[in-house]
């Protein structure tokens, strides 16, 4: 998973539903949704979340830090 490429298409899912959703049809409102949506910052912030990469895969005896893991079954 790469954290860039999953946030874009997160923001453009996110665009095209409130696109479709909240179409502009009066005069007064037409391209607002585009107005807003252009700069990110109206409604987009982060990003929260960083994702080291590359992943380490777990040694067969590790056990995970969640309980409920199915890794800490069995």
């Amino acid at each position: 998973m790469q954290p860039l490429i999953v946030s874009t298409q997160i923001i453009d899912g996110v665009s095209d539903f409130l696109r479709a959703n909240f179409p502009s049809n009066s005069d007064g409102f037409v391209g607002i949704m585009d107005r807003f949506l252009a700069d990110r910052n109206q409604i987009f912030k982060g990003p929260y979340l960083g994702l080291p990469l590359p992943f380490r895969k777990l040694d067969g005896g590790a056990s995970t830090s969640v309980s409920w893991h199915p890794c800490n079954r069995g």
